[in-house]
This record gives C-alpha cells, structure tokens and sequence, in this order.
C-alpha cells in the first residue's frame, strides 16, 4: 500500500553544490583534498533536468557526492561556464567532469545516467585519480619521509581508502615524544576507534589538542567512533558498537546523545523493531525538545517499520502530544506521515496541507510534504 511512497521519499538533502566561483572551487577541493565533480548543463537540455530533478535529490547520491567531491553546477551557455568550456571542451549535455585540484581532468562521461550509474561514475573517478597520484607511486617506492606519510595518509582517507596499513607500518617500533608531523599523522590516522592508533591518539592526546585544536580533535574521535558503528553494523556486532560508545563516553562525555544515537543506528540497521524502539523512546525522552533529533528518529522507525503496531503506538502518542500552536512544518509532514501509516489519509491530506503552508521556500520541506500527498493519491486509487 505504501511501497511506491516509502521507495521513493528521501532524508537526506541529495547533493549539495558549491555556490563560489570555479577558482574557489579549485581552492576548496585543495584545503578538502577532494576531487571537484562538475555538472555541465544547458537550460534546453531535457537529461539535465531529469538529473537534477531525480537523481541530484536523492539520498544516496547526495551521501556518496558530498563525502568525496566538491560539487559544482555550471551553464555552459553563460558566466563562468563559457570561460570553462575553452580548458574542458564540451560537446554534449549533460556532461559529468571529475577534475583535481591542480586542475587536472581525471575522468569524464557525457548523458544521463540512473542513481546507481551515476554513482558508480564516481567510483571509477576515485580509482583513476588514486592510481594517478605521485604520492601513491613514491609511498609504493619506499618513500617513508614523515612529510609524505602524512600526504599520503590524507589521500587515501580522502579517497575512501583504508589507511590503518600505512600509519600502523609507520610507527612500527616507533617511540614518542613525537615531533608535530608524527602528531598529524596520528590525527589523520584515526579513522576507527577499534583500531592500534587509538592507543596512540589517547597516549598523545594533550599534544595532538596543541596542533589540532580541542574542536577538531573531537570531531576526529567522534567521525572514527561513528565508522567503528559501521563496522559493528556490518558484522553484526554489539562488542564493537559497545567499543564505539565507550571511548566517546570516555573521551567525549559530553556527546550524550552519540550513545543513545548508535544504538537506535544499530538496531534499526538490523530490521531490530524492539530494539530500535527502546532506543528511539529514550532518545525521545532526553531530546523532545530537539525538534531536529526527535523528528528525525521517529521517520525512520515509521519508514523501516510502519506494520509494527508497538511503533505505530508509540508514534501515535508522540503525534498526540505535539503542541499545535508550535508545531512547524516538520511536525506536520510526520503526523501526516503517521496518520497515513494507519490508513486516515483524508486526515494525512489535512495535516500535508497544513504543512505546506508553513513551509515557506524550504526544498526539503516542499519536496517531502508533496510526495507524501502524491502516495496518499496513489493510496486512494488503489483503495
């Protein structure tokens, strides 16, 4: 009943695109160490639109675009686009460029493509731009020079590669005090916490702060504490999602929600609809007020597990107690949501309705309150 809608509404905000001029683009995937991925349009051009009307937008593609490219849309009929065409000639539209920093094309395709395709484009773009690197062929040469260790790492973290190899084989034997570059090393090498580094990181923790800054050095425990979550997700283990926690709690005492967090990932990751739920009603709990965080939990537990009446419930009284003199958009488009769950689509349509009136010129907002109508019409004709 609710297949077509639930298979087709996004979270996540798709791909986000640069908004500066081609050189600061160059600029940021310098200070990023990423590739820039340029969307060469036409106004006229009908696979333009479908791209960025369907498969820009979508969840996936957006994780996958802003994790390793800085993104860019540029009309090749006007502006900047013009000057753009006399380094990168274009002949066809859309066509998709991957180029470094240094200004180097890496990789490049022309027409439409699927979320899959699209994504798998920028795959081999990666793959090309790894292999190309003089860093890759030094380091694979026997460079250990700190200087290009560090470069070295970065790339490869940069490149969704693994780079617990390279800093483990780096302070094999290795003694501190360490000087700042080994500090930079340490830092940068930190991409899980089930990992040798981690021991490192704690041990020089005051010194890294000292290079890094107290904000960044969180950021970095929290980003390995998260993949670690990935990891236990994937082999289906509780002592790594356990490990993950503890070092935050630890390190991080602060971050209370990333425990509660990581627990509702896990269980719902799994299809876990008691477990999801317990740790979603804490979450709820500690959080009511954090419109944000709440919101966002309470989704995805309808979402995964709309035919679970214990979720439904529970949803349900959430909706209940929701101040209607307060309530925003986001309120709107989740009661909604859960009134169409329960087959009350002539209430679900009142509550879209409502939503979008208070929606302003936000596109998420627009976007998921429309497709929600749209199932509800499907809904109907089907009944």
């Amino acid at each position: 009943m609710f297949s077509v809608f639930v298979s087709n509404i996004s979270f996540g905000q798709g791909m986000d695109f640069f908004h500066g001029t081609w050189e600061e683009a160059l600029e940021e995937a310098k200070k990023e160490k990423r590739l820039i991925f340029v969307d060469a349009y036409t106004t006229w051009c009908g696979p333009c639109k479908r791209m960025s009307k369907n498969i820009f937008p979508l969840k996936e593609v957006g994780e996958f675009y802003n994790d390793n490219f800085i993104n860019l849309k540029l009309d090749m009929e006007k502006g900047e686009g013009l000057k753009f065409r006399k380094t990168y000639p274009v002949s066809a539209f859309p066509t998709f460029l991957y180029i470094h920093a240094d200004g180097t094309l890496v990789h490049s395709a022309k027409g439409g493509r699927d979320s899959k395709g699209f994504i798998a484009l920028g795959k081999q773009a990666l793959t090309k731009n790894m292999a190309s690197s003089p860093l890759v062929e030094g380091y694979e040469n026997g460079d250990r020079d700190p200087a290009t260790v560090l470069e070295y790492v970065r790339y490869l973290n940069g490149n969704k590669k693994s780079s617990l190899k390279a800093v483990n084989d780096y302070f094999k034997g290795k003694e501190g005090p360490f000087g700042n570059i080994d500090l930079e090393i340490i830092y940068e090498g930190l991409t899980r916490v089930d990992s040798k580094i981690m021991g490192l990181f704690k041990n020089n923790l005051d010194d890294i702060t000292k290079v890094k800054g107290a904000e960044a050095v969180k950021n970095q425990i929290l980003s390995a504490a998260k993949n670690t979550v990935n990891v236990a997700i994937e082999y289906e283990s509780l002592e790594l999602l356990e490990e993950a926690k503890d070092v935050v709690v630890d390190m991080l005492p602060e971050e209370d929600y990333f425990s509660m967090e990581s627990d509702f990932i896990y269980h719902h990751a799994l299809r876990d609809a008691k477990g999801s739920l317990s740790a979603a009603k804490k979450i709820y709990k500690t959080f009511s007020d954090d419109r944000e965080k709440s919101y966002y939990i309470l989704e995805k537990l309808l979402f995964r597990f709309e035919k679970e009446e214990s979720i439904i419930k529970f949803c349900g009284q959430v909706c209940d107690a929701l101040d209607e003199e307060e309530i925003d958009w986001e309120g709107k488009f989740f009661q909604g949501l859960q009134l169409h769950f329960l087959g009350e689509n002539e209430k679900a349509s009142e509550k879209a309705e409502e939503g979008l009136k208070l929606a302003g010129n936000s596109r998420e907002a627009l976007m998921k309150l429309r497709k929600l109508k749209q199932s509800i019409m499907n809904s109907n004709k089907e009944g």
